[in-house]
């Protein structure tokens, strides 16, 4: 009977492990303009192409049991939401959103799964958008080397 349970128990863990495996997306993003607008200012929206972005970033999906989280290289403004507890992930067939709110400020990261576009957006979340911070990047999957 022991080993009866014995077998049950290393089935349940293989079993276990076996489906919670991580799947990873690996994607190569290339910068292509930022959008920002500040109503305050009078800056009612405007589109450049900024020589202090950063031209290219990795940025990996990852999946596991349905829950998505990402990595990236982009050095951004995280601190924007450092109080927040943490990013929650919004997925359907068209898009990844990755969304974080401390209350008072958001970041919100959206990558189009049809044309690759990825956005990081920033703004406050009680201003009624009358300031916002986006800067977009077109993405290519790729595989990992080693």
């Amino acid at each position: 009977m022991k080993k009866v349970y014995l077998i049950l128990v290393i089935f349940l863990i293989w079993n276990t492990h076996l489906y919670s495996r991580e799947e990873k997306t690996n994607l190569l993003c290339n910068y292509l303009n930022t959008y920002y607008h500040d109503w305050d200012q009078q800056k009612f929206g405007e589109t450049i192409v900024s020589d202090q972005a950063q031209k290219s970033i990795n940025f990996t999906i990852i999946e596991n049991n349905q829950k998505y989280n990402f990595e990236t290289n982009l050095m951004y403004n995280w601190s924007w939401v450092e109080n927040a507890k943490k990013f929650q992930d919004i997925v359907n067939d068209g898009e990844y959103n990755f969304v974080a709110n401390d209350g008072t400020k958001y970041l919100l990261i959206n990558l189009n799964r049809y044309d690759g576009r990825l956005e990081i957006i920033m703004g406050y979340s009680n201003d009624k958008n009358r300031y916002q911070f986006k800067e977009s990047y077109v993405c290519k999957k790729t595989e990992q080397k080693f």
